[in-house]
């Protein structure tokens, strides 16, 4: 009897208790650390979410505790409130870091979010926006100076006339 063979007889004779014995890791792993980055990291990447560094958007979206609009308290878990919290991202840009903030659902279902299409960097905050497939990004060293910025901006500016 070649290794194979005997391996698929050792399954077929033990199957429940390796299933049972793989369960209980399972159950075990999901009260993990590591567990709960590696199924944040999972959803915000279905969710289109493009970062710089995965390691260090879990760290910030971890140490935020209030939201970046509205300043309430963020709650975390697996039932949804009005102030859990959510990593917001520009959903025009597809091919670069789209990040704009750790807020509120609330805040992020709101439609005047004022961290609209600025995002934090490590050495200020940027305003990005995509129009007519050409993006447009410009750094600031304060929020403010980005808020004005965005608040002045003219789309005829930028579009092919």
């Amino acid at each position: 009897m070649d290794k194979n063979e005997y391996m698929r007889e050792y399954y077929q004779k033990n199957r429940e208790k390796i299933l049972e014995r793989q369960r209980e890791y399972n159950r075990e792993y999901q009260k993990t650390e590591q567990w709960e980055k590696i199924r944040s990291i999972c959803r915000w990447k279905r969710q289109g979410i493009i970062p710089d560094s995965w390691d260090a958007v879990y760290k910030w979206y971890l140490e935020t505790e209030r939201c970046g609009i509205c300043d309430c308290v963020l709650t975390t878990g697996t039932r949804n409130t009005t102030t859990t919290k959510c990593l917001d991202h520009d959903h025009s840009i597809t091919d670069d870091y789209n990040i704009r903030g750790v807020i509120c659902i609330s805040c992020n279902s709101s439609e005047t979010s004022i961290h609209k299409y600025i995002a934090p960097r490590s050495s200020g905050y940027q305003f990005q926006r995509k129009i007519n497939g050409k993006k447009i990004a410009k750094h600031f060293k304060t929020l403010e100076e980005a808020i004005a910025f965005r608040d002045a901006f003219d789309i005829k500016d930028y579009s092919p006339v």
